[in-house]
């Protein structure tokens, strides 16, 4: 097989230098900052930005956010935790004109002047409600909030693309504050997330090659094919749609989401669709033969610690297509027909898995999720650097 530098026009996949310096916006490093997101979540609230909450008990918690990498965190919150929520659970791209002072909103986005979150923001001040502003400082949304809404600016300040972690801690720091929340006695160990994140960030480094990077290893698995980021899970296919949207925003790259049901369905049209007759990618050697006449299909199939045997099991009926997409950087168990990625680390230490960290049940999941979406967006900046369209 031949090495990535040669099957791709751009900067070689382990060119560091050559990654670095067509890394003109500095977006590996904004992709590395998971971690520092979640943590200075978790910082402030330490320091008693939500302290008003403690006290409340809500009818409703409303969650609002309209697009981006809020609208991604909102929806993987929402579905990681639907068993678990005490109270109902919203979600909207506006405040329901029915919130009152029995509610709480949470309200997320970049854009300190989108005019929709602002009005949304004086509703629900006006009507009474609990409300929390996940947002930059500043300009007409904190205006709005004029003292009567919990501000939560992001101290880590990335693009867009990469603010889903930021996002997900401050929901998370909120639901926390609230006593009775959740169900079950989910425990939230944000600090321990962080760790993992800042871990997943030291794996997909530019400095470490190919084989031992979760990031670089996905790009290698992508490259010259038609991708398809698919998902068993409500959770997991969020994660799944906030990476479909991140390949275009960022790596230039089209690669729709899918329910893995959806795939499993159409996988007859996907894998043979334009193919002439006659062609056997089998016996088709790119070297010799030219570029095949139709990329290939290669389906991303992402899956948490807790859905990874059904994904396994079901990853076998995609007919050799499939990657599975773990939080853990090793792959253990392989079924035939399934390939896994598995990075091993060179020097020597033991692969780092979020499963190992103190969160448990509910939020290691969600943890595991964020680990997944900064793998992949990590990925779209490296598909960007090298040019793997």
């Amino acid at each position: 097989m031949a090495s990535m530098d040669t099957l791709l026009p751009g900067v070689g996949l382990d060119d560091a230098d050559g990654l670095l310096a067509a890394d003109r916006e500095g977006l590996l490093r904004s992709a590395a900052l998971s971690g520092a997101q979640v943590r200075a979540a978790a910082v402030a609230a330490d320091e008693g930005a939500l302290a008003a909450l403690s006290t409340a008990r809500p009818r409703s918690l409303v969650l609002v956010a309209r697009r981006g990498s809020a609208l991604s965190a909102v929806e993987t919150v929402c579905a990681a935790f639907s068993r678990q929520f005490a109270m109902p659970v919203v979600a909207a791209d506006h405040a329901p004109t029915w919130v009152g002072p029995l509610d709480v909103v949470i309200l997320a986005g970049d854009d300190a002047g989108d005019p929709v979150l602002v009005e949304s923001v004086d509703r629900a001040v006006r009507h009474g409600c609990e409300v929390v502003v996940v947002a930059p400082d500043g300009g007409p949304l904190q205006a709005a909030g004029s003292g009567r809404a919990i501000t939560l600016p992001p101290r880590v300040i990335v693009p867009d693309p990469f603010a889903m972690a930021g996002y997900i801690a401050a929901i998370a720091t909120v639901l926390t504050a609230m006593e009775g929340a959740l169900h079950d006695g989910v425990q939230m160990d944000l600090m321990a997330c962080a760790d993992a994140l800042d871990h997943e960030a030291l794996l997909n480094h530019p400095q470490r090659e190919t084989y031992e990077n979760p990031a670089k290893s996905l790009v290698e698995k992508v490259t010259n094919h038609r991708v398809v980021i698919a998902a068993d899970s409500a959770a997991s296919r969020a994660v799944a749609s906030h990476a479909s949207e991140i390949f275009v925003r960022i790596g230039g790259h089209l690669a729709p989401d899918a329910d893995l049901a959806g795939v499993l369905s159409g996988l007859p049209v996907l894998a043979s669709v334009s193919v002439p007759p006659g062609f056997d990618p089998l016996f088709h050697d790119p070297q010799l033969d030219g570029p095949p006449p139709i990329a290939p299909l290669r389906v991303l199939l992402l899956a948490t610690s807790r859905d990874r045997a059904e994904a396994e099991r079901r990853s076998a009926l995609l007919r050799g297509n499939a990657v599975l997409v773990v939080p853990e950087h090793t792959a253990d168990g392989k079924l035939p027909g399934v390939e896994h990625q598995q990075v091993l680390p060179r020097d020597g230490s033991r692969a780092f898995s979020a499963e190992g960290q103190s969160d448990r049940g509910k939020m290691k999941e969600l943890c595991e999720l964020m680990v997944l979406a900064s793998r992949l967006e990590m990925a779209a900046v490296y598909v960007q650097m090298v040019g793997a369209h």
